[in-house]
């Protein structure tokens, strides 16, 4: 039997009242699937995840161990990564001058991979290759790509600007080297890319999408988004997903746009912040995650869908200064088979803030499976 205490010789039923409420609260975790973040099923007040996420809230994605750092998209029986590489072994410093799109190869998703040509001349970064419905391949970027003089990092005898260069890439002449983003193609992963000039609106970090209704979607600035009928425009403003309240806080860039299995829409961001001077960088802001069901009506959380660290198959954990450009490959089905990152390669730099540590030091692309059960 239970006693409850009494005041004047009643029960004290309120108090009663409000641990049930909280109990309640407690248990039902969730009402829809907008609490599970569109990455689970609402059922009995408890969010089931989908495959690769997990948390009361499936929030967090779930990396299997690291083995080597490369990736991109996949054809027939070989990988594709195409990456931002420095010209003549400049820092990340010179990206602006220096930053080129590399093509590189290899038989399995983990590496190691082998340089196989240059897609797209400096200046370049912040590369992403989309399929079009017609099979044309879509290379988007940041820059021009129309070539340029990129610094010297090296010794005269070290120079590689020469080599470095594209013998594939079609140069137009009069296309200008200016700020903003480019539209390359191709008819095969080794190309040669022939850039659309003035396909693109006005954008920084574009961030394409090819929906299952033939629309294509683009997102510049992490936070404007686009559509078109096809990839050379024209387009048109759809929605500003501008800045939730409730997610992480933090600086938004490097926004990647995809829709999982379901039809959901999602988006990855890297987060950083200028006041972490960074002594060994646990737990520091590298990420964050927006979600809708129409791409209209947008949502958040304040959970990172991944951190700054990752744990290889020797079990030990490597931390990152930054962790930044998500990109996850899918399958045809939209399956998330990887997650891929540019990553600084060095656990700290104080008293620098833990996300300018990438000018100063080494930085890779890493790439880890994510778990599928």
């Amino acid at each position: 039997h239970m006693h409850l205490p009494r005041r004047n010789g009643a029960p004290l039923l309120a108090a009663l009242l409000v641990l049930l409420a909280v109990l309640q609260h407690c248990a039902a975790a969730c009402s829809s699937g907008l609490d599970c973040s569109l990455n689970g099923e609402c059922g009995g007040g408890v969010c089931h995840c989908f495959p690769g996420w997990h948390g009361t809230s499936c929030a967090a994605e779930v990396a299997a161990c690291q083995r080597h750092p490369r990736l991109r998209n996949v054809v027939g029986d070989t990988y594709h990564l195409y990456v931002a590489v420095m010209a003549n072994k400049c820092p990340l410093s010179d990206w602006q001058k220096n930053s080129l799109v590399v093509h590189a190869v290899s038989p399995t998703l983990e590496g190691p991979y082998t340089y196989a040509d240059t897609a797209v001349d400096v200046w370049a970064h912040n590369p992403q290759v989309l399929t079009a419905a017609d099979g044309t391949l879509l290379l988007f970027h940041i820059g021009s790509g129309a070539g340029g003089h990129p610094a010297n990092c090296t010794t005269p005898s070290l120079d590689r600007s020469r080599n470095m260069h594209s013998p594939h890439q079609h140069r137009t002449p009069d296309f200008d080297v200016e700020p903003g983003s480019t539209l390359h193609t191709a008819a095969s992963p080794e190309g040669p890319w022939t850039p659309l000039p003035h396909a693109l609106p006005p954008c920084n970090n574009p961030a394409p999408m090819l929906h299952p209704n033939g629309t294509y979607f683009l997102l510049c600035e992490s936070s404007r988004l686009y559509s078109a009928a096809n990839y050379t425009g024209p387009w048109t403003v759809v929605t500003d997903v501008g800045r939730l309240s409730g997610g992480v806080r933090g600086t938004y860039e490097d926004a990647f746009l995809y829709m999982n299995t379901k039809g959901f829409w999602h988006l990855l961001f890297h987060v950083y912040n200028h006041t972490t001077p960074c002594g060994n960088c646990p737990g520091t802001i590298v990420s964050a995650h927006y979600f809708s069901t129409d791409g209209l009506h947008w949502h958040t959380t304040s959970i990172q869908p991944y951190p700054n660290t990752y744990q290889r198959t020797d079990g030990t954990t490597v931390t990152l200064a930054t962790r930044e450009r998500p990109k996850l490959l899918l399958d045809a089905h939209g399956v998330e088979l990887a997650l891929v990152n540019g990553a600084c390669g060095v656990p700290s730099c104080p008293p620098t803030p833990a996300c300018a540590c990438k000018r100063q030091f080494w930085d890779y692309t890493l790439v880890q499976r994510i778990d599928q059960r």
